[in-house]
C-alpha cells in the first residue's frame, strides 16, 4: 500500500511540475509591453524556446547580445541542435568546459562562424549588426540579381544595388556589404526605429535579434536546404492567415493564407484598383481590352505585400450599349481575364466588379446637365425668335411667347434627349471581387 501512496505523490507532483512549467513557458515578460515594437518576435521565439528571459521575469530587450550567445540562438533557428560534428576546434580561447563549446562547433561544421587572426573567437565580445549579418546571410540563397545562376553576386556587382536606399550606406564596411546585400534583398535585416539607417557598426540588441530570427522562421524557404533543421524544413509548408484591409464593400472574407512564398487571397476578398488613364465608352467597342491598376501596393494589414503597385488587371469588353432616347444612359460589361504583376508573372482571374454602378449608370447629374442645357439652349433660342417675330410688333409680348414656345419645346427636348455615356476618371476606385481564390507568388 506504501508503494500506491508513494507512486501517486510522485504522479502528482510531476504533474504540478508540469503543469507550472507550462505556464512559465508561455507567460510574457514583464518588460515588454504588448506596444513593445518588438513584442510580437520576442514572445515568439520565446515561445519556441529559441530565446530566453531573466530570473526576474524581465528580457532586457535593449541589452546587447554577446558573440556566443547569438550564435546559439541561430543553430536553434535553424533547428541544427543535434546535428554531428567532424570539425575540431580551432579556436584557443573556447575550450570543453565553455557553455556554448557544442553550438559553437556545430557552426563551424556548418561554416557559419569565423574567428579573428589570432584564432580566437572572442564568444563574450557584443556582437555587431554587421557581424550577424554576416552569419545570417550565410544560410540564405544568393541573391537573384545581377548575379548569374552559377555564382555568387561579387562587391563590384552589389554595392551599388539594394543598399543605396539607406542614408549610412557607406558605413557599411566592404566585407559585410555582399551580406547585407542578400539580407536587404529577403528582408533579413532591421532598422528600427528609423527605416532609413541600417546602422551596421552598433551591437546588436536582443530585441533586434529576435526580430531578424523571427524573420527566418517565418520565411524558411529563403533558406538553404543545407542549413534547415527538420522543425525548420518542415515549416517551409507552414501556412500563416494575414488579412486585407477593410473596404466600403468587404463583409467578413478578408483572409490571406501565406505558404512561404505563396499567398492565396480567398474568394470573396475585395480590393480596389483603377484604370489606367481615364475610360469613356465614347471611344470603346465591344472586344476591346481595358487594363485596370494597382496604383498602390495590395498589403495585408500584417504587412505583407501581395501585388505590388504598377500591376494590372486586363479585361475585355464583352458589351457596350449607348445612350438611348428619352435617358436611357449607356452600359459597358468587363470580363476580368488576368492580374499581371509588375514583374511579369500572369495569373488568371475569377472576379466581378462590386461597386458596377459605374458601369451601369442610372438617372443623374450628367442627365440633369444634359437636360438643362438642351432646356436652356431651346429657349434662348425661342427668345431669339420671338423678338424676330415682334420687331415691328410688341417686343414684349412677342418675348413672352418665344420664351414660353422655347421653354416648351426645351423641356421636351430635354426629356427626350439621349442618355449619357460611361465615364469614370483615372482617379475612381474599382472595387474587384474575387469569384475563387486567387494564388499568387510573392515577388
Amino acid at each position: 500500500m506504501q508503494w500506491k501512496k508513494t507512486l501517486f505523490s510522485l504522479t502528482l507532483l510531476l504533474l504540478i511540475l508540469f503543469f507550472n512549467s507550462s505556464l512559465a513557458f508561455s507567460e510574457e515578460f514583464s518588460d515588454v509591453s504588448k506596444d513593445y515594437w518588438a513584442y510580437t518576435e520576442i514572445q515568439s521565439l520565446s515561445d519556441l524556446g529559441i530565446i530566453s528571459g531573466y530570473p526576474d521575469q524581465t528580457f532586457k530587450p535593449e541589452n546587447t547580445v554577446k558573440r556566443a550567445e547569438f550564435t546559439s540562438m541561430v543553430i536553434k533557428t535553424l533547428n541544427k541542435e543535434n546535428i554531428s560534428v567532424n570539425v575540431a576546434n580551432i579556436f584557443t580561447d573556447i575550450n570543453k568546459d565553455f557553455w556554448g563549446y557544442e553550438t559553437l562547433l556545430r557552426s563551424l561544421e556548418l561554416e557559419l562562424i569565423v574567428g579573428y587572426p589570432d584564432c580566437t573567437f572572442r564568444p563574450c565580445n557584443q556582437i555587431t549588426k554587421s557581424e550577424a549579418t554576416s552569419i545570417i546571410s550565410k544560410t540564405v540563397k544568393n541573391c537573384e540579381m545581377p548575379c548569374d545562376s552559377k555564382s555568387s553576386c561579387s562587391f563590384e556587382e552589389v554595392k551599388y544595388s539594394e543598399l543605396k536606399q539607406f542614408a549610412d550606406n557607406e558605413q557599411v564596411a566592404n566585407w559585410a556589404r555582399p551580406s547585407f546585400t542578400k539580407a536587404v534583398k529577403n528582408d533579413l535585416y532591421v532598422n528600427h526605429p528609423d527605416k532609413n539607417y541600417l546602422t551596421p557598426n552598433n551591437d546588436l540588441t536582443r530585441a533586434e535579434a529576435a526580430v531578424l530570427l523571427y524573420k527566418i522562421r517565418q520565411n524558411p524557404s529563403v533558406v538553404v536546404d543545407k542549413y534547415k533543421g527538420p522543425k525548420l524544413y518542415a515549416e517551409k509548408n507552414r501556412m500563416v492567415v494575414e488579412h486585407l484591409a477593410a473596404t466600403p464593400y468587404t463583409a467578413s472574407v478578408n483572409e490571406v493564407h501565406i505558404t512561404g512564398l505563396q499567398a492565396t487571397i480567398l474568394a470573396e476578398n475585395i480590393f480596389p484598383v483603377r484604370f489606367v488613364e481615364k475610360f469613356t465608352s465614347k471611344g470603346s467597342n465591344k472586344g476591346d481590352t481595358v487594363y485596370l491598376v494597382f496604383n498602390k501596393d495590395l498589403v495585408t494589414q500584417e504587412g505583407t505585400t501581395l501585388v505590388p503597385a504598377g500591376s494590372k488587371i486586363s479585361a475585355e469588353i464583352v458589351d457596350i450599349k449607348r445612350g438611348k432616347p428619352f435617358h436611357i444612359n449607356g452600359e459597358v460589361e468587363l470580363n476580368l481575364l488576368n492580374l499581371v504583376t509588375k514583374s511579369g508573372a500572369k495569373y488568371p482571374l475569377t472576379a466581378t466588379i462590386v461597386n458596377n454602378e459605374l458601369f451601369d449608370p442610372g438617372f443623374g447629374a450628367c442627365n440633369l446637365k444634359r437636360m438643362g442645357t438642351i432646356a436652356l439652349t431651346t429657349t434662348a433660342a425661342g427668345t431669339l425668335m420671338g423678338l424676330t417675330v415682334s420687331a415691328d410688333g410688341d417686343i414684349g409680348e412677342g418675348t413672352v411667347a418665344g420664351v414660353a414656345i422655347g421653354g416648351g419645346l426645351g423641356a421636351l427636348f430635354g426629356l427626350a434627349a439621349p442618355g449619357c455615356g460611361v465615364n469614370i476618371p483615372a482617379d475612381k476606385d474599382i472595387y474587384i471581387k474575387l469569384g475563387s481564390d486567387l494564388d499568387v507568388n510573392l515577388d
